[in-house]
């Protein structure tokens, strides 16, 4: 049986940490013994928005954005595209290279 802990438990759960989970189960009269130990980490959390401070002039395709302050986790890497064209770029920070894809194929 899988059980997943979110903030919305008994307790708030922070990004990030390592927690110590024991699991015992009960009935309306009685609660069993507790399990061993078993510990376990929270994930890093999804990251916020960058925030755009140039958008592209005309003719051009070039934005300049910020990184968001005080973010959940690592950043790794930043996606962006353009809708018209359906045309993904991704940056992978930690391997200096770009990824481009079309309609999820690689270019």
């Amino acid at each position: 049986m899988t059980h997943m802990l979110s903030g919305n438990d008994a307790m708030s759960l922070e990004p990030a940490q390592g927690y110590i989970v024991m699991v015992s189960a009960y009935n309306n009269l009685y609660v069993g013994e507790v399990s061993a130990s078993a510990e376990s980490q929270t994930s890093d959390g999804c990251p916020t928005a960058p925030l755009i401070s140039e958008k592209a002039q005309e003719g051009t395709c070039g934005v300049n954005w910020t990184e968001p302050s005080g973010d959940k986790g690592n950043i790794t890497g930043y996606s962006y595209w353009t809708p018209d064209s359906c045309l993904l770029l991704s940056r992978n920070l930690s391997l200096r290279h770009q990824n481009k894809t079309r309609n999820g194929q690689s270019l």
